[in-house]
């Protein structure tokens, strides 16, 4: 089963690589999707074809664990085939635009101050002033 989310993960981290070259090569996010999945996709596909008959055969053993652990690491391939060719893009997509100026501009996004913990907020608002009393 390890083995099975190791190589789910591996494909998701190759679309993922390809997903964003192609959008810094200047593609949008809806035909990054259609070149990565045209070349990535069809690396996944045959790997995920080849694990799953692969841990399909564990169905012939006698042993009832073995074969419950072949139809489950066959299930996580397919449930992850079909998220990395739908669900990654999809959500990629979805996603594209909203860090785009951050990278044109060359600016990162602002850090939140880290404010150094005064009490309870019941206890500030006690012995503070309110800023219209200021």
């Amino acid at each position: 089963l390890a083995i099975a989310f190791g190589i789910a993960v591996d494909d998701t981290i190759h679309m993922m690589i390809r997903l964003k070259a192609e959008q810094h090569a200047g593609h949008g996010p809806v035909a990054s999707v259609m070149v990565a999945t045209a070349h990535t996709g069809v690396a996944i596909l045959y790997s995920s074809i080849v694990l799953i008959g692969g841990f399909l055969t564990m169905l012939v053993n006698d042993v009832f664990a073995i074969q419950d652990m072949g139809v489950l690491a066959a299930a996580t391939l397919l449930v992850a085939f079909l998220s990395d060719v739908y669900l990654a893009p999809a959500l990629f997509v979805m996603t594209a635009g909203s860090g785009r100026g951050y990278l044109r501009s060359g600016l990162r996004p602002r850090q939140r101050r880290a404010r150094p913990l005064r009490g309870f907020a019941i206890f500030a608002t006690r012995f503070q002033a309110w800023p219209s009393q200021r």
